[in-house]
């Protein structure tokens, strides 16, 4: 493929990289690479592929119509099943498909034309924070093409993973870097993503959300206390949750 060979000609051995990554810096790396490999060979590719227009612009509302909803679901069940890596997947891929998506249509659309399309104006009945993600995306994406073969590294992509998880965070899952390479996940209760409130009832009274309970799958230890928090340990990988907001310290 024409994109990799170039990266590669300018970072010698950078696509087969092994050198070890922290948690959230890892993922940024797998959701920039998605983005912008989905960019530059649309772009790339657009002139002698102009028949498939029709068919990407039509693919993005589908994926972004229940974007949403999707998260917000898997956020509820994650009430109930207590694993951050689970609920990071499903809200990552809920959120994430339209921005994929977004970026091989605006590739192609780039690609077929001298100037610049408005991304707001293709996006019109589209969620407002997705608007904002996919305009930031592709704003960043014709940047670093205008910059092909001049980046100072080769993680100059990973702007675009950042963008993945600051849409993610807006969608309810938070993911924070530790200098240690773990990754703090938490999810702060909202109206629309607690079940306790739309599925969970008592004789009237509304009933804990998620209590303390230990899961015995994949070494996950609950630990105890008036607040809820989890390591969750992995090959590889350590993860901690703990959700701050002031509803989980009542």
């Amino acid at each position: 493929m024409e994109e990799n060979a170039a990266r590669e000609r300018q970072f010698p051995g950078i696509l087969l990289d092994q050198t070890p990554a922290g948690y959230v810096r890892l993922l940024e790396r797998q959701f920039a690479e998605a983005f912008w490999c989905e960019y530059a060979v649309c772009r790339i590719s657009a002139r002698l592929a102009r028949n498939e227009e029709q068919r990407f612009r039509e693919n993005l509302p589908s994926r972004l119509n229940d974007a949403r909803t999707h998260a917000r679901e898997a956020i509820r069940s994650y009430r109930t099943h207590r694993d951050v890596e689970r609920v990071l997947q499903e809200v990552g891929g809920a959120a994430l498909e339209p921005l994929r998506i977004a970026s091989y249509l605006f590739g192609h659309l780039d690609g077929t034309s001298d100037e610049e399309c408005d991304v707001a104006a293709e996006l019109q009945a589209a969620d407002p924070i997705f608007v904002a993600a996919i305009g930031e995306l592709v704003s960043q994406m014709r940047l670093l093409w205008n910059r092909r073969g001049a980046w100072e590294t080769h993680d100059d992509m990973l702007v675009l993973g950042r963008t993945a998880f600051a849409l993610i965070r807006v969608c309810g899952v938070h993911a924070i870097a530790q200098p240690d390479g773990r990754a703090y996940i938490s999810v702060p209760f909202t109206a629309d993503t607690n079940v306790a409130t739309s599925l969970v009832r008592d004789g009237g009274n509304r009933t804990a959300a998620f209590p303390l309970q230990e899961v015995a799958a994949g070494g996950v230890i609950v630990l105890g206390g008036s607040f809820k928090s989890a390591v969750v340990s992995r090959p590889g990988v350590e993860i901690n949750s703990l959700c701050r907001c002031s509803r989980c310290w009542e």
